[in-house]
């Protein structure tokens, strides 16, 4: 009989099966941003900017607690987002125009890149800034408000709109979703839970979410991206995070997107959402600056692509209307 196979284990990764969403220019800008001033915070995580993260909000930096890195994200953070995130922000923020940043934060959570925006905004002597955002969880916008107000971008009130040493923030209970109307957005603690996902058609308020989960669920104003930043001439970044319905919604509001949004980040769930957003954005004039594939995880089929993704991927758009003042090179 032949000899038996001996594998040996790979100890090193060829550059070729290595995927990364960065580039040597995105490190460089992020040193640009890197807050050496910056203090300890009991009980919260301070990072490269000095935005102040209670554990609290988000469990996974409680590790964290009290310390402050100047560590760049870089593949990423090492709790919540990836470089290509912060490529996008810092990008927007180095290249703004007329000393006003705005940045929209869709499928808010606590607000991290809303609090992130304000931050580096501040650092970098931006006179006028404005924060929307808006969050399906009255658990989590009650977070949203503490958040920035951790971080000296509002007064601590429960008010949903505040103005505040130059910083306008608008704190919005509802979703983002193709049509205006309402919707439904499950219950939970919002210490706990990560990952939720508006819908429609709940019968008798409860039903399973995309991950087989079982909630109550209440009604909630849902809202196109529109009408909510139809205000703004220019929108200078939004943060796009609404578990499989990112598609839906961006090819509802494409028009106004071309018109008036220099970057897009777009967190995607879906292989096949993937694919459908370069099909939509390439037409409408964006240009793909980096981008990241979901990661899979194979252990059963469910009927619902979104709940095979381990890990999101994301998609960071340059609207080419904006390339005269827009400098970060495209993923080519």
């Amino acid at each position: 009989m032949p000899a038996a196979a001996h594998w040996q284990v790979a100890t090193e990764a060829f550059e070729a099966d290595i995927y990364r969403s960065y580039t040597s220019d995105d490190v460089q800008l992020f040193r640009e941003f890197v807050d050496i001033a910056a203090q300890p915070v009991p009980d919260a995580y301070v990072d490269f900017l000095g935005r102040i993260t209670r554990s609290r909000f988000i469990y996974t930096c409680a590790p964290w607690n009290g310390l402050v890195s100047q560590d760049l994200p870089v593949p990423g953070d090492g709790f919540y987002a990836d470089a290509i995130e912060y490529t996008g922000l810092l990008s927007a923020i180095r290249t703004v125009e007329n000393n006003r940043l705005v940045v929209a934060e869709l499928g808010a959570g606590w607000g991290p890149w809303m609090a992130a925006a304000g931050v580096a905004a501040r650092f970098k002597g931006v006179a006028q800034v404005d924060l929307v955002g808006i969050e399906g969880s009255e658990g989590k916008i009650a977070h949203l408000k503490e958040h920035l107000a951790d971080n000296g971008l509002r007064p601590g009130t429960s008010e949903d709109w505040t103005q505040y040493r130059g910083v306008r923030c608008r704190c919005i209970r509802g979703i983002i979703w193709a049509e205006a109307g309402t919707a439904q957005f499950p219950m939970f603690d919002p210490a706990t839970q990560f990952g939720a996902a508006a819908t429609t058609g709940i019968v008798a308020g409860r039903g399973v979410d995309y991950r087989g989960r079982t909630f109550a669920y209440e009604d909630v104003a849902a809202y196109r991206i529109q009408d909510i930043l139809n205000e703004y001439p220019v929108v200078d970044f939004i943060h796009i995070d609404i578990q499989g319905a990112e598609l839906d919604v961006c090819r509802a509001a494409i028009d106004f997107l071309a018109e008036r949004a220099r970057f897009i980040f777009v967190g995607t769930h879906s292989r096949t959402i993937e694919g459908e957003l370069l099909k939509l954005f390439f037409p409408a004039g964006f240009t793909l600056l980096r981008e990241k594939p979901c990661r899979l995880v194979c252990d059963g089929w469910t009927g619902v692509l979104e709940a095979l993704t381990l890990a999101d991927g994301g998609q960071l758009w340059r609207n080419s209307r904006f390339d005269r003042t827009d400098r970060a090179g495209d993923c080519g």
